[in-house]
């Protein structure tokens, strides 16, 4: 998992996973009409294939975000990965609460801020207002605003980053869990 690059460019917001109902993207949508208000320059790049593509590709129109909303259907690993290294945040908007969101741990690693649903796994390991944020699960409102927030200060968000990749390093990382997973096999052996 490669470092998030300095942040240049367009400010981007990614999601990615699938597109259903549960996960949240047709609040997503509806939010960015917001951010874009705030940061008429934002974009928002949907990864991801489902049932729900072609309705939130109708609502994106009707709501004149066409130049605003990318959606760049399924992508191969690497394709994603180099994407998401130039985000400026990623999105996980879900409305049911996730035992752990991968997504959401990858883009710590990488040291992008993410905006996830505050209950749930995510809620545990996102840290609100120092790795992420968190919002209150299908509140277009205060999901537009925490984006927006995050997109209009290059300099915290800069600095989330370098908290979101430091915790993940310390806290997610694969001989973390190892160690984790010994110690708890050791105490169930004794």
């Amino acid at each position: 998992m490669g470092e998030r690059a300095p942040l240049d460019g367009r400010p981007t917001v990614i999601f990615a996973g699938r597109l259903v109902r549960e996960k949240g993207v047709g609040v997503l949508g509806e939010a960015f009409q917001a951010v874009v208000d705030r940061v008429p320059s934002a974009r928002l790049v949907v990864f991801g294939e489902g049932p729900e593509r072609r309705l939130l590709e109708q609502r994106t129109a009707e709501l004149a975000l066409r130049d605003a909303v990318t959606f760049a259907g399924f992508v191969a690993r690497a394709e994603l990965e180099r994407a998401a290294r130039s985000a400026w945040v990623q999105v996980v908007p879900s409305r049911w609460d996730e035992p752990f969101g991968n997504v959401a741990a990858e883009s710590l690693m990488r040291g992008t801020p993410v905006v996830v649903s505050g209950s749930g796994g995510m809620a545990e390991f996102v840290n609100d207002g120092e790795t992420g944020r968190h919002v209150t699960p299908g509140d277009a409102t205060m999901l537009a605003s925490a984006i927006a927030t995050l997109l209009e200060d290059r300099e915290a968000n800069e600095a989330m980053g370098r908290n979101a990749r430091s915790f993940a390093l310390s806290h997610l990382g694969f001989a973390t869990f190892a160690d984790r997973f010994l110690t708890l096999y050791g105490s169930l052996r004794a």
